[in-house]
């Protein structure tokens, strides 16, 4: 998952999993993601997912959706 996310990911890029913040993504499988959204700045996120630090708004958010059985 890292490796296809790789590009995206910044030293500021927030990373949320169903609308949680996560830290990492390596508890997350290819097999489990049903849609990925990639927002390169603050200004292009949704409000839920922007980097709420004052300074942070070239920073961009990764939001993963994953499928629970």
């Amino acid at each position: 998952m890292m490796s296809v996310l790789h590009p995206y990911l910044r030293g500021c890029t927030m990373i949320f999993d169903g609308g949680i913040r996560l830290l990492s993504l390596r508890d997350v499988t290819v097999e489990d993601v049903l849609a990925i959204e990639v927002y390169g700045s603050n200004q292009q996120a949704p409000p839920q997912f922007a980097n709420p630090i004052e300074g942070m708004s070239r920073c961009g958010s990764i939001v993963v959706w994953r499928r629970f059985d």
